[in-house]
């Protein structure tokens, strides 16, 4: 659970600035919303804004758009909120995995192209110099 906290140290309520993490004075079990206007909310803040947390649109204390919501502690996050949530190493980490696989990809036809046009080159040279003979 630490390392999930470390991981979000970042996450701060938009409105107040509550913190999410213990280092900064967080409170236990405060619970963070995801806005559809990618806002992160306390629920202290919804609270204010907002008469009923169960409805099917809130309000946004930040900007005050009206939208669905996203409870950021429960296990099932939709995977576009869980992107802006995840912490950015793991991002970097599967790019570096896409840009190893399509660099390692180029490189092979790079490498293929580059005999193939040395062969190509040798071939044209021999039918230059045979063409030549011919015509004499």
């Amino acid at each position: 659970m630490q390392q999930e906290e470390d991981q979000l140290e970042w996450l701060h309520c938009n409105r107040c600035k509550t913190s999410n993490h213990r280092l900064y004075g967080a409170q236990d079990g405060l619970v963070f919303y995801m806005t559809s206007c990618a806002h992160a909310i306390c629920v202290i803040c919804m609270q204010k804004s907002n008469s009923n947390l169960r409805a099917s649109e809130l309000t946004c204390p930040k900007c005050q758009n009206t939208g669905p919501v996203v409870v950021l502690s429960e296990n099932e996050i939709p995977a576009d909120v869980e992107r802006l949530v995840t912490p950015i190493q793991m991002h970097l980490e599967d790019l570096f995995k896409i840009f190893e696989y399509q660099n390692g990809n180029s490189r092979a036809l790079i490498d293929h192209l580059k005999k193939s046009n040395i062969y190509n080159r040798r071939k044209s040279g021999e039918l230059e110099e045979e063409l030549k003979r011919t015509q004499k």
